[in-house]
């Protein structure tokens, strides 16, 4: 029985349903009691997949830190029938410990955050809050998408144009507000 491959999963789930699959994946090969073949069938996945969604789960931050290590020490004692020292379980960890705290910087990929920027600018109840729920991120990273996307020239004229005055828009109702705080503050 052939299972879905990552790219499948990728493409058939958005990204909350894929992140509680990988986060639900990765604690039941640390936690659970199953094993690797077990996983494969419950989910119905490959096990290039498999391996996939945990290194995924480590770099796109879906575990917390106790748990990589939890990763970590188990595929060391995985390979040691294998091999005689978890040296390469070491380096591969490091490695995707690295790319974690890049993606802690900057987790979106192009095609995001142009979307990202599309939606913000479209859709008026697409607010930084609402994206970053959708997107399982911050409204800060939300901000940062817009930056990047904007500064690295990924969106056109017209689109930048519509983010600008967007933003410039809130900036004014935000002013307005403050002002009229400020007006009824002076007349007590």
């Amino acid at each position: 029985m052939k299972g879905i491959t990552f790219l499948d999963l990728r493409k058939e789930k958005n990204r909350r349903s894929l992140r509680k699959i990988i986060k639900e994946v990765a604690y039941t090969y640390v936690f659970g009691a199953s094993t690797r073949h077990e996983i494969l069938l419950s989910y119905n996945i490959t096990e290039r997949c498999y391996y996939t969604i945990l290194e995924k789960a480590v770099v796109w931050n879906i575990v917390d830190d106790a748990t990589v290590n939890e990763m970590e020490e188990k595929a060391s004692e995985n390979s040691k029938p294998y091999t005689k020292s978890s040296k390469r379980t070491k380096e591969k960890y490091a490695r995707l410990r690295e790319q974690r705290e890049e993606y802690k910087r900057f987790p979106f990929t192009k095609k995001e955050a142009i979307r990202i920027v599309v939606e913000f600018t479209e859709d008026r109840y697409a607010t930084k809050k609402v994206l970053a729920d959708i997107y399982c991120v911050t409204p800060r990273d939300i901000d940062k998408a817009l930056y990047v996307a904007c500064a690295n020239c990924w969106i056109d004229d017209a689109l930048f144009k519509k983010l600008k005055d967007r933003s410039l828009e809130g900036a004014i109702k935000f002013f307005e507000h403050l002002q009229s705080g400020r007006e009824s503050l002076k007349k007590i």
